[in-house]
């Protein structure tokens, strides 16, 4: 498992190794159910615990890929990028 650190808020998010079809499955339960409810998926099919689930939960970006925290359109590909307005950690999954 893969630790990045969130430049915003300083957060060490383990980043698990899912298949993308999970991750995707996760994201989209997060943007249409709530980050909590992906939180209890996380717990569930990557076996993190309580406080890890809510790290990554709470870094997945949104379904147009923009930033989960001031919504500025993600340029960057890459799955794990800070955003360059605010400098959060966006998990685009």
């Amino acid at each position: 498992m893969q630790i990045v650190n969130c430049k915003r808020c300083g957060a060490d998010v383990p980043i698990p190794n899912l298949k993308a079809e999970v991750e995707r499955r996760i994201s989209n339960t997060a943007n249409r159910l709530g980050k909590m409810q992906a939180v209890i998926e996380l717990k569930n099919h990557a076996g993190l615990g309580l406080a890890e689930a809510k790290a990554v939960a709470s870094h997945l970006a949104d379904e147009e890929a923009n930033c989960h925290r001031c919504h500025r359109e993600l340029f960057d590909e890459k799955k794990e990028s800070n955003c360059s307005l605010c400098g959060s950690l966006n998990l685009r999954w």
